[in-house]
């Protein structure tokens, strides 16, 4: 028997060694992925951090060269100044920033409401008692929120309701004393581009109270521009001056992250953000919270009846395609037969051109027909939608009727007296909803009247339209 290269003939142990080199290139690839995603996290970190210092640098640079500035200087002890650069003066805002974040979170006031949505508060005193600065909106869609300190122990708060006016403000009254609070900026004490300040939050995750420096860009007649990255969920958080710690303003969920076209290209393309100014508080007015609640329900009920308008419309609409469509034998997607086939004593030539006509029409019939269907697809959902939201609406009830019975056997003129009446019932409910602006509504909610109402007329202008071209 020849003798060769000794083998290993036993199958076992390369499968062994196979599979554990498959587990270890498994781990290895595994802990490539984690890394590479660390990876990723430190770079925005420090993609976030440069833009941060280009912005102070660039602000820096536009001050300089409005007014040539000496060397910023730090006491280093014994009197001995010592020059501080750019660098040193970042380093000096964020030093700065940390410290009103660090002794400015018992400030803050915790809220929880509807389905744990969480909410943004403070305490600032207001005619010589300190209160709970509420986003009006927030507390709108959350009206018995609960309320707690920043260390989670629960803070009780009465029924009476003080409304600043002006910002979309409320403050509730806290029964307890003589707790830390914030200081409202004078009316006197104006905002100036420029200037740092600190936004304090709640994290909507952790609860816990954070902040975010950044600085003033803009100052409008009632509003700040801040270069601080806002959210939704920091609704109703102060925005400290840095240098004072007073209050300068309030984000509120009506102009917090507004999209700017006029921006396409720039760093802020996606969204400008913005705060109230809380300088222009000027007069107080008392409530209650179930009077806040009844004129949020009233001003709903004037929208639940405004929708209607805007359904009659595409009512309308449907009538009309339906009143314009003549009896046919073919469906609308159905090619015509003369399509198919040339007519007697026909050329090739004008087969094919008239072919070609008559397909250019058929194409435009079908993208009209599928258009039209999309539409009443769409309108008989908003119909659906508004009819299982609002079911003790009658005119959305009606509507869903007509739209229901449109495909059972019935005269057109038993569909447009029913249309009628629906239209004429439309017009009288919302003709009954007389202004009645009550002295004691709140400044928020005068603002959403006003808009409920001219929503209201222009209903009322579209319903009568519509009448008019069913021939009431």
């Amino acid at each position: 028997m020849a003798q060769g290269i000794p083998v290993n003939a036993d199958p076992v142990t390369w499968d062994g060694a196979i599979s554990e080199l498959g587990n270890v290139r498994f781990a290895l690839e595994n802990e490539e992925k984690s890394l590479l995603e660390k990876l990723k996290t430190m770079e925005e970190r420090v993609r976030i951090q440069d833009e941060h210092l280009e912005l102070l640098e660039s602000r820096l640079a536009t001050l300089r060269a409005k007014q040539p500035l000496q060397p910023a200087t730090r006491m280093t002890g014994a009197g001995t100044p010592a020059t501080t650069s750019p660098a040193g003066e970042i380093a000096d805002y964020v030093e700065r920033e940390n410290a009103l974040i660090a002794r400015s979170a018992d400030r803050m006031v915790l809220l929880s409401g509807k389905d744990g949505s969480p909410g943004a508060a403070f305490l600032a005193p207001q005619d010589g008692k300190v209160r709970i600065f509420v986003s009006a909106q927030w507390l709108d869609e959350n009206p018995r929120p609960s309320v707690t300190k920043s260390d989670r122990s629960p803070l009780t708060v009465g029924d009476a309701l003080v409304c600043p006016v002006g910002v979309d403000l409320v403050c509730l009254n806290p029964a307890a004393r003589d707790l830390p609070h914030f200081e409202l900026a004078e009316t006197t004490e104006k905002p100036v581009v420029g200037a740092r300040v600190v936004v304090m939050f709640a994290d909507p995750e952790t609860k816990h109270v954070k902040g975010v420096g950044g600085a003033i860009r803009g100052v409008g007649p009632d509003t700040l521009e801040l270069d601080a990255n806002l959210t939704p969920e920091m609704t109703g958080a102060p925005v400290l001056a840095l240098d004072s710690g007073r209050v300068v303003g309030v984000v509120a969920p009506q102009i917090a992250g507004v999209a700017d076209d006029w921006a396409v290209g720039t760093r802020h393309e996606a969204s400008r953000n913005f705060a109230t100014r809380i300088d222009r508080i000027q007069e107080w007015k008392t409530s209650d919270l179930g009077r806040f609640a009844n004129e949020a329900n009233y001003i709903s009920g004037i929208n639940r009846r405004t929708r209607i308008a805007w359904l009659a419309h595409t009512l309308v609409a449907i009538k009309m395609e339906a009143r314009s469509q003549s009896p046919t034998s073919r469906h609308p997607l159905e090619p015509p037969a003369s399509m198919s086939r040339r007519r007697s004593g026909e050329s090739v030539e004008e087969y094919e051109e008239r072919r070609k006509a008559e397909k250019e029409e058929y194409e435009r019939g079908v993208d009209e027909y599928r258009d039209q269907a999309r539409r009443r697809s769409q309108f008989v959902a908003s119909v659906n939608k508004e009819a299982a939201e609002h079911a003790a609406n009658p005119h959305i009830m009606r509507v869903k009727s007509w739209i229901n019975d449109l495909n059972e056997p019935a005269t057109a003129g038993s569909r447009e007296e029913r249309l009628s009446n629906i239209y004429r019932s439309m017009l009288t409910d919302l003709k009954k909803q007389e202004p009645d602006l009550s002295e004691h509504m709140t400044w928020y909610h005068q603002q959403q009247y006003r808009f409920a109402l001219a929503d209201r007329n222009e209903g009322i202008r579209v319903i009568a339209a519509n009448a008019d071209r069913v021939g009431l």
